[in-house]
C-alpha cells in the first residue's frame, strides 16, 4: 500500500463527505439531539428542579453519556454511507479524479476508510467539545479530560470501523443497496435491542452496555476485561475492510493477492473471535469457579459449627495482597462432641499454619471451607493461631444471589453501568466487608441452599492494622494509634467486621457520647456548602433525629460511632430476604456510593424546590431554615426510609439499600429457630413501627407491593415465601411486614399492646449482641404473660390464609382485592 495514494483518496472522502446532504443533515441533527439531551438530562436547564446531580457527580458521566448517544445514531448513518459509496461512486463519477489513478484496491478501500473515519471522529470530538463546554460552564461538576478522549478510541472508534467494514462487505456481497441497509439494519437493531447483554456482552458492539465509567478514586472495576471486548470489534472491523479490498471490483485482482487479502481478513477475524472466546471464557470461569464455592457452601451446610468468642486480628494489607494472623478462642456451644472444627476462609488466602497451644494442627482445605482435625467436647474451648496470606477472591461473595442478578450491571433509569465490585485491595484503596471472607470464621456469611437457616457469631473482635503512613484506616470499633498501627477495639461483640483503608478527609462531631463522622476522599466534598447556616445549630439537630429514630423503631441506638464512608462508585451489594440488610449497612458503619451517585438525592435542586413550590403568602425561607429542611429531606430519603419511591408513582418502590434500621436490629442480635428460620427478621420487622403502605388507587393502573404479597398470601405459606427464589425483595419485605403484624395482632388479642412492646424492648436489651434461641423467647413471654404460641405459630407459618388476615383495616383490604379482579391487573 502506497500512503501517499491513501493520503490522497482520503483527502477527497472527507470533501465529498461534507458535501453530503445526506451527511450534513445527520450532523446537524445529531448535535441538536445530543446536546438537547444533555442539555435536559444532565444540566436542569429545562427542569431546574430535577435531581441531576447524581447524573453529574463523576466526571465520566457526562463524556459518556455523550458517547452512548452518538455512537448508537453514528452505527444507523454509516449503514446509509457505507452501503452506498460504490453506487455513488459509478453513477456520479464523484470518484473519476481517483479511478484513473494508478492505485491499488487496497489504497482505495484504506482511504476511503480513513477518510469516513476521520470525518467521523471529528463529529464526534466537536459533540465531546460541547459536551465538556457544558460539564465546566453550566453544570459545574467535576471534569476530567481523560475519559473524553478515553470513550472517544474505545467506544466510538471500534463501533465505527466494525460497522463499516461490515456494510462495505455485505454492500460487496449483495450488490443491492436495499437488502444490505435491510440487512445491516436488521443486525444493529438485533444486536442493541436483543443480543448486548447475551454471553456477558461480548456481541455489544456498540460498547455501551458494558462497564464502562470511571470511579474518580479506583478508576475502571474492570479495565482489561472492557479492552478485550472493544479489541473484538476493532479486529473485526480490520478483517472486514480486509475482505471488501478482496471483493471490490475496481481492478481485477491478481490471483495470489487475493489469496493473500482474504487470508489476512480471516486471520483478524479469527484474532476477534479468539479475543470474543477469552472475554466469554473469564465470565465463564468465573461462574464456574462460583458454583465450585456454591457446592463447597452446601455441602458443609448441615454440620454442626463451633462459635468463634475472640478474634485477635492483625493483618497487613498491600497492593492485591494481604497478611493476616488470627488468634482465635474457639468454643463448642452444641451438645455434642464436633470430630473437627470447620471454618471459612476466602479461597484466594492461603493458610501457612495453623497452631493451638504451640502445636502445630493438621488440616485440610476444600475452596473456602477450612477443616481442623481437632475434637472438640462440648462447652470446651480451644485457643487457634491462624497465619495465612494471599489475595482476595470476590467470587466468594453473594453465593446465594441467582447468576442472572449476579451478572446485571444495568443501573435503573440511566444508560450507563457501573460494573460491580465487592472488595478492593489496593494501595489507592481498601475495602473488605464480611461477606469476602477476609479472616476466618465458624459461621459462613451465606448457605445458599437454605438461606433462612443460618446463624451469626457474635465475637469480641480486635483489629491491628499494619499500613502506610498517611492513610485512614476504618473499622468497627474505638481506634488508636500504636507505633505506627492502628488498633481498634469494640465494647460489644459483633456479627462482623470490615476494613477500609483511604485517603479519606474528616469531618467529626460528638453529640451525647456517640461520635459522628463523615469520611470522604480528598476534593469530594460537594455537600459541606449546603449547610453553612447550621454549623451552630447541628449538634441539636442530630440528638433530635436520634431521639426521633429511637423512638420510632423502640430501641435506643447500641453503638458509640456512626460513621458515613464514601466508597468507590463500583461497590455494590444486594438486598436479601433472609438477611434484612446489605453491606452497604454495617455495624457503626454506612458505606455510601461516591459523591452521591446512586442516591438519587441532589441537594442544590433540593433547595430549589423548596423555593419554587412555596406559597407567595408563607415568605421566604432563612437560610438556617432552608439548610435544616434540606438536610432532614436527605435523612428521611437516603437513611431513614426503608423503601425508595421510583419515579412520581408510589405504587412500585424498592427496598432502600442504605436505611439504618439494622443498626438497631439486625446488628445487635440474632434469634435463630429450626422451626422457624426467619423468626430473626420477623421480630425485627415487628419491632420496626414504620410502614410505608398506602391504599390501592385503580386509576394508576397498577398495584402496589403490599398487594401483591396480599395476593401472593391467598394461595402460598409464609414457609412457602421463605424458599421461593422468585419472590422480589420489595414484595417480600412487605410480605414480612404483613406476616409480622399478624403475629403482633394476635398477641395484641391476648394482652395489652403496650406490655408485649415493654417486653420486646427489655428482651432484646436482655440478650444484646448474641444469639438468642427463639424457644428461649417463647419461654420467657409465655411465663411472663401465659399466652400460648405453638399452636398459632404452625398456622402462621405452614398454611395459605386470605389477606383479610393480615391486615387490620379489612374493608379497605376487601376493595383492593374486588378492584384487582375487577380490572384485571396483572402483576
Amino acid at each position: 500500500m502506497n500512503l501517499h495514494n491513501i493520503h490522497t483518496i482520503a483527502r477527497y472522502e472527507v470533501r465529498l463527505l461534507r458535501r453530503s446532504w445526506l451527511f450534513r443533515i445527520f450532523a446537524i441533527l445529531a448535535l441538536l439531539a445530543i446536546t438537547a439531551t444533555i442539555l435536559i438530562w444532565q444540566t436542569g436547564i429545562v427542569n431546574n428542579m430535577d435531581y441531576v446531580w447524581p447524573r453529574t457527580a463523576l466526571s465520566s458521566l457526562m463524556p459518556f453519556v455523550s458517547v452512548y448517544y452518538y455512537n448508537i445514531a453514528q452505527s444507523v448513518i454509516v449503514i446509509f454511507l457505507a452501503g452506498s459509496f460504490l453506487k455513488r461512486d459509478k453513477k456520479l463519477d464523484t470518484a473519476e479524479v481517483i479511478y484513473v489513478r494508478p492505485m491499488s484496491n487496497a489504497d482505495y478501500i484504506v482511504g476511503k476508510t480513513w477518510g469516513i473515519i476521520k470525518v467521523f471522529l471529528s463529529l464526534n470530538l466537536v459533540m465531546l467539545l460541547i459536551t465538556a463546554f457544558l460539564n465546566v460552564a453550566v453544570n459545574h461538576s467535576p471534569f476530567s479530560p481523560f475519559p473524553y478522549v478515553f470513550y472517544l478510541f474505545t467506544i466510538s472508534l471500534p463501533s465505527l470501523l466494525f460497522v463499516l467494514g461490515l456494510s462495505f462487505t455485505a454492500m460487496c456481497l449483495f450488490k443491492n443497496q436495499a437488502i444490505t441497509f435491510i440487512v445491516m439494519l436488521g443486525i444493529t437493531g438485533t444486536v442493541f435491542l436483543k443480543l448486548s447483554t447475551v454471553l456477558f456482552g461480548v456481541f455489544d458492539f456498540f460498547g455501551v452496555n458494558i462497564p464502562a465509567i470511571f470511579s474518580d478514586v479506583t478508576g475502571h472495576a474492570d479495565i482489561s476485561r472492557f479492552l478485550l471486548q472493544r479489541t473484538i470489534y476493532l479486529l473485526a472491523g480490520i478483517g472486514f475492510i480486509c475482505f471488501t479490498i478482496a471483493l471490490v471490483k475496481r481492478l481485477p485482482h491478481k490471483p495470489w493477492k487475493t489469496i493473500i487479502v482474504n487470508a489476512l481478513g480471516g486471520l483478524f477475524l479469527l484474532f476477534a473471535f479468539a479475543t470474543g472466546w477469552l472475554y466469554a471464557s473469564h465470565y465463564r470461569n468465573q461462574m464456574a469457579a462460583r458454583n465450585v464455592q456454591i457446592e463447597t457452601f452446601n455441602k458443609y451446610g448441615n454440620e454442626k459449627k463451633a462459635s468463634i468468642l475472640a478474634h485477635d486480628l492483625t493483618v497487613t494489607p498491600g497492593a492485591q495482597h494481604l497478611e493476616g494472623q488470627s488468634v482465635i478462642r474457639i468454643t463448642n456451644n452444641n451438645r455434642n462432641a464436633l470430630g473437627r472444627i470447620v471454618l471459612y476462609l476466602n479461597p484466594a488466602l492461603e493458610i501457612k499454619s495453623i497452631r493451638a497451644n504451640d502445636r502445630p494442627l493438621s488440616f485440610a482445605r476444600e475452596n473456602q471451607v477450612v477443616l481442623i482435625d481437632i475434637p472438640l467436647a462440648s462447652r470446651e474451648e480451644l485457643t487457634l493461631n491462624i497465619d495465612y496470606a494471599g489475595n482476595i477472591d470476590e467470587t466468594i461473595c453473594y453465593p446465594d444471589i441467582s447468576d442472572s442478578v449476579y451478572l446485571d450491571n444495568s443501573v435503573s433509569k440511566v444508560p450507563y453501568q457501573f460494573g460491580k465490585k465487592y472488595a478492593w485491595l489496593d494501595d489507592r484503596f481498601t475495602l473488605l466487608t464480611p461477606e469476602c471472607l477476609w479472616y476466618p470464621v465458624a459461621i459462613p456469611p451465606a448457605s445458599p441452599a437454605t438461606p433462612y437457616n443460618i446463624e451469626k457469631n457474635f465475637t469480641d473482635y480486635t483489629l491491628t492494622v499494619n499500613h502506610q503512613p498517611g492513610k485512614t484506616v476504618l473499622s468497627q470499633g474505638t481506634g488508636r494509634e500504636e507505633n505506627g498501627k492502628t488498633v481498634f477495639t469494640s465494647p460489644h461483640p459483633l456479627p462482623g467486621i470490615s476494613l477500609t483503608i483511604a485517603d479519606y478527609e474528616k469531618k467529626t462531631l460528638s453529640v451525647d457520647s456517640v461520635d459522628y463522622e463523615i469520611l470522604y476522599f480528598k476534593g469530594h466534598d460537594y455537600f459541606s456548602k449546603h449547610f453553612k447556616a447550621i454549623q451552630d445549630t447541628l449538634p441539636a439537630l442530630i440528638r433530635e433525629y436520634k431521639n426521633d429514630q429511637e423512638v420510632e423503631k423502640g430501641r435506643d441506638y447500641p453503638f458509640r460511632k456512626f460513621v458515613l464512608a464514601e466508597t468507590p462508585v463500583q461497590f455494590t451489594s444486594y438486598v436479601r430476604n433472609w438477611k434484612g440488610y446489605t453491606e452497604y449497612v454495617l455495624p457503626e458503619i454506612i458505606f455510601l456510593p461516591e459523591r452521591g451517585t446512586r442516591l438519587d438525592f441532589d441537594f442544590a435542586a433540593e433547595r430549589r424546590r423548596l423555593q419554587n413550590w412555596r406559597r407567595p403568602n408563607q415568605g421566604a425561607l432563612s437560610e438556617t431554615e432552608m439548610d435544616i429542611i434540606v438536610l432532614r429531606n436527605f435523612l428521611e430519603r437516603v437513611l431513614f426510609n426503608e423503601s425508595l419511591q421510583q419515579g412520581w408513582s408510589q405504587m412500585n418502590k424498592t427496598v432502600n439499600p442504605y436505611h439504618i434500621t439494622p443498626m438497631f436490629f439486625a446488628h445487635t442480635g440474632f434469634v435463630y429457630s429450626e422451626k422457624y428460620p426467619v423468626m430473626d427478621i420477623v421480630l425485627n420487622t415487628l419491632q420496626n413501627s414504620i410502614s410505608n403502605s398506602r391504599r390501592f388507587a385503580w386509576w394508576e393502573g397498577s398495584i402496589n407491593n403490599e398487594q401483591r404479597a396480599n395476593l401472593y398470601l391467598e394461595n402460598h405459606s409464609f414457609k412457602t415465601a421463605t424458599s421461593d427464589p422468585e419472590i422480589k425483595p420489595e414484595i417480600f419485605y412487605e410480605l414480612l411486614k404483613l406476616k409480622s403484624k399478624a403475629l403482633k395482632n394476635y398477641i395484641n388479642t391476648q394482652m395489652p399492646p403496650e406490655e408485649f412492646n415493654d417486653f420486646l424492648k427489655a428482651f432484646f436489651k436482655k440478650y444484646s449482641f448474641t444469639n438468642i434461641p427463639f424457644e428461649r423467647f417463647i419461654r420467657e413471654f409465655e411465663e411472663l404473660y401465659g399466652v400460648r404460641l405453638d399452636a398459632f405459630l404452625r398456622k402462621w407459618y405452614t398454611e395459605e390464609h386470605s389477606p383479610s388476615l393480615y391486615v387490620k383495616d379489612v374493608d379497605a383490604n376487601q376493595v383492593v382485592i374486588d378492584e384487582v379482579t375487577k380490572y384485571q391487573i396483572r402483576f
